[in-house]
């Protein structure tokens, strides 16, 4: 069983009564959330051959594409009588009140043309409604009562139980301003292609004062070693690698981007000297990790200090020639990736010897056997995507791939071969990586409208036995009810006097249907100091405030009429949004349903989209939002306000669940974390509800036992209570509801973010000043190096850029500085995190080569004064 809750009662599109809460008893039941990333011939659903769900192509099956379907349209129907046409349509008494019928015809989109022989019905689900306008009030009742019948159509029934109701609909069926509208909403199951879109090639960028500068690039760019001077060689500097589970890699502690911890996997291959062979890599099975053992054999290869070779110069390193294959796509973390397989076709042109380990060179991480040369792979903006710094033999240059996510991969790649002893390095041509044919399955409504218009002479057999009616016009009377120390306006229905129209409190960031409940708040970075933000806000109200107002409309109620008070949602097409800041939507827009829905684009850049960054996040005032203006027919126009905040959003945070508890006389209820941060819960109120007479309006319950494992539940936690309804009522006829108002969400800005990045997640850079005293270039020589003399010192960031340190050439300069970039992502800047803790190591660079690197150091400034102690 479905258990409500109270929360649902101020969200409804038609009606805020009980009856109408019940009736939404499906759409409170959690769907599974959408797979992305799957290949076609896993699909469970149809495909649309197209990038959005329409009505105007034929689905295909996943396996075969041949076999197609087709969603139909639906219309009036009608049928020849001895009168000529008439339509199916109905408004006649029955059983004490009075009964709308109508059937509607199937019938394919005319783009379609005519439908294939084979073609077939796509599975789909059916919602019907009747809208139309009286006195500037959008009224909209839904059809109750749905059946196929034999001949294909569809039989719709709307039921009225009072005179006035009936004479209003009659009126909005009969005059062009009732503009009564049929709404058909069909709802499909279907896959659709995810868009392959690779990253635009952009370079970091800076933030700088509230706004991104451009960032060149390295300030200083890699050198290679000729003849005892450096020589420009463009192309960024390797960062450190790190010993992984017994094999040689990449760095992942620096490369937040990477799927899992990786080693150097070579399908029958060693990784080198000192190595065990890694296993093939087949499927999605991770390998185990790789032990070191002995290889005796091998040992003539280890490189000791005593062996060190001397610089190479003038060597000259061939070109790689790269190709791409097939990706081979899977999951990680509930993302898809691919993974690329890349092959050097001239690995024949390398020997062996560029692969052999060098202990005398710079680790890889914590491994001292290293390889000469080391490879790394680049996308087209020249950002490293990953590396191998273990290949134990040219022809492993065969074997290479990297992995990417789905979503925004790379345009192409290049490898760069580096040979650290010599000093020289060769990249190859950037090679485009080939599309990914990925899908998800979504679930979509495609709405469809109809206008409903019956002249009552023409068309005097749509309403048998009616007569005259007794008028369906009347207008909205304004009343007034105090609370909380302010006057609220409802609007008292002329026709139905027990129904009276209320506003909403406010709008407020909405979230979405289905668990994780993330915020409808999508952050796309077009270009790096460009920004598009996507948001839609639901209307909120104070459920204390309503229950307040009914008590106090009850008196205007006419004498005699049995009430209770109807509270319904105040719908009407007439009403603009005024923003705060109309000079955000310059480049956007904002469009409102209703007053049941807003939504809107803006596209910010530098310190626009700072300051509203820190806006939505709680900061400052907010002036992304503003107010709707509705009109309300000739009285004085009523204004909502719109506050678009990340920590203060609307929409379901748990789901409940019940089971009747015979034993008990209760319901077993769970109450579940469905967003993506934690809630203090504490012990909501609970009530039951009557299925089969809802205007009784909420039975008063209590908790039996209630147990939360702690005070803040977290996402996907569960709280589990045994309701009771204070006097005793069937368990089968009743339904609970829980009191969800007063429950808080933890508002984790970090999950929260993470959820709302579209596309490219860029990293940015911070600048990083290095300094060196003078002196240390002046220092005496080494007696073991009476020649040698200090000519530069690096000092190498981790996961980012060298700062050159260069010889003075004045005498009187005191320190010498240089500049680096350290990157961190994008996620660091939204939040406000401080660029934190960095690491750094120093090279010193002499004339005769370069020296020992020192050790990891951890820094946090923006001004690091190094020295070669």
């Amino acid at each position: 069983m479905t258990a409500l809750t109270r929360f649902k009662l101020a969200q409804l599109d038609t009606t805020l009564s009980v009856s109408a809460l019940l009736g939404q008893v499906a759409d409170l039941t959690p769907r599974p959330t959408s797979t992305r990333g799957r290949p076609r011939a896993g699909l469970p659903v149809p495909v649309t051959p197209g990038p959005d769900v329409v009505d105007t192509v034929l689905f295909e099956d996943p396996v075969n594409p041949a076999a197609r379907f087709w969603l139909p349209r639906y219309a009036l129907a009608t049928e020849e009588t001895s009168g000529g046409p008439h339509y199916q349509a109905r408004l006649a008494a029955q059983g004490g009140g009075w009964r709308l019928d109508l059937t509607l015809r199937r019938y394919a989109a005319p783009e379609l043309g005519a439908l294939p022989a084979d073609a077939r019905v796509l599975d789909h689900t059916v919602l019907a409604g009747l809208r139309w306008e009286r006195g500037g009030v959008l009224r909209e009742r839904p059809f109750t009562e749905r059946g196929e019948n034999p001949d294909g159509t569809l039989g719709l029934a709307l039921t009225v139980g009072t005179l006035p109701e009936r004479d209003e609909l009659y009126t909005a069926l009969t005059t062009p301003e009732g503009k009564a509208t049929l709404i058909v909403t069909r709802g499909v199951r279907v896959a659709v292609r995810v868009p392959d879109e690779p990253a635009p090639v952009v370079r970091p960028r800076k933030w700088k004062g509230g706004a991104f500068d451009e960032d060149p690039g390295p300030r200083f760019p890699s050198r290679r070693w000729r003849g005892g001077l450096f020589a420009e060689e463009p192309g960024p500097r390797l960062p450190p690698r790190r010993w992984r589970g017994g094999a040689l890699d990449e760095d992942s502690a620096t490369r937040d981007h990477l799927p899992v911890p990786v080693v150097a996997r070579l399908a029958g291959r060693g990784v080198g000297p000192g190595l065990a062979r890694a296993r093939a890599v087949t499927g999605l099975t991770p390998l185990q990790p790789l032990h070191v053992r002995p290889r005796p054999d091998l040992s003539d290869l280890l490189v000791r200090p005593d062996r060190i070779p001397p610089l190479i110069v003038n060597s000259v390193l061939a070109t790689p020639q790269l190709t791409v294959g097939e990706p081979e796509v899977f999951d990680q973390g509930g993302e898809p990736w691919a993974r690329y397989p890349l092959r050097v076709t001239n690995a024949a042109e390398y020997g062996d010897d560029l692969f052999a380990p060098a202990p005398d060179l710079p680790p890889c991480g914590a491994n001292a056997n290293s390889a000469r040369t080391w490879v790394d792979i680049f996308d087209a903006g020249n950002t490293r995507l990953y590396g191998f710094c273990a290949l134990g033999r040219a022809r492993d240059l065969e074997g290479l791939w990297v992995a990417v996510r789905a979503g925004g991969r790379p345009a192409g790649v290049s490898v760069e071969l580096v040979d650290r002893r010599a000093g020289l390095s060769a990249r190859s041509a950037t090679v485009a990586l080939p599309p990914l044919d990925l899908f998800e399955v979504v679930e979509r409504a495609l709405t469809g409208e109809e206008a409903l218009l019956f002249h009552p002479g023409l068309h005097a057999y749509v309403f048998p036995g009616l007569g005259t009616p007794t008028g369906g016009g009347g207008s909205l009377i304004p009343r007034t009810v105090p609370f909380g120390g302010a006057s609220h306006r409802y609007y008292q229905d002329e026709v139905r006097h027990e129904v009276f129209y209320a506003l909403p409190d406010s709008f407020k960031l909405a979230r979405e249907a289905d668990p994780p409940r993330r915020p409808r708040l999508t952050l796309e970075c077009l270009a790096p100091d460009r920004y598009r933000l996507t948001f839609a806000a639901r209307p909120t109200f104070d459920l204390d405030r309503l229950e307040g107002a009914r008590v106090g409309l009850a008196r205007h109620l006419p004498a005699g009429h049995p009430g209770p008070v109807r509270l319904e949602p105040f719908h009407t097409s007439q009403v603009s949004f005024v923003p705060v800041d109309a000079g955000l939507y310059t480049k956007g827009g904002v469009q409102t349903t209703n007053l049941g829905e807003l939504r809107g684009t803006v596209e910010l850049e530098g310190a626009a989209f700072a300051r509203v960054w820190d806006e939505l996040t709680g900061a400052l005032p907010v002036s992304l939002g503003g107010k709707l203006r509705a009109e309300v027919g000739g009285l004085p126009a009523e204004e909502v306000p719109v506050a678009l905040r990340l920590d203060d959003t609307v929409g379901e945070c748990v789901v409940v669940t019940a089971e009747p508890d015979p034993d008990s006389g209760g319901y077993r209820v769970r109450l579940i974390n469905a967003l993506e941060s934690p809630l203090r819960l504490g012990q909501p109120t609970p009530f039951v509800a009557s299925l089969k007479a809802p205007e009784e309006g909420l039975r008063p319950a209590r908790w039996e036992k209630f147990v939360a494992l702690a005070d803040l539940l977290a996402p996907g936690d569960e709280a589990r209570g045994l309701l009771k309804p204070v006097a005793d009522v069937p368990l089968a006829d009743y339904v609970p509801v829980v009191d969800t108002d007063r429950v808080r969400a933890v508002p984790d800005l970090e999950r929260i973010t993470q959820g709302m990045l579209v596309g490219v997640v860029r990293t940015f850079g911070r600048t990083v000043t290095a300094e060196v005293p003078a002196d240390v270039f002046a220092a005496p020589p080494d007696p073991a190096h009476p020649g040698r003399r200090l000519l530069a010192v690096h000092v190498h960031f981790e996961g980012g850029d060298t700062a050159e340190l260069l010889r003075p050439a004045d005498p009187g300069v005191l320190l010498v500085r240089g500049e680096a970039t350290v990157m961190y992502p994008l996620l660091d800047l939204l939040l406000g995190r401080p660029p934190g803790e960095y690491r750094y190591r120093v090279l010193p660079v002499y004339t005769d080569g370069p020296g020992q690197p020192g050790e990891w150091k951890a820094a946090s400034t923006d001004l690091l004064s190094v020295g070669l102690g």
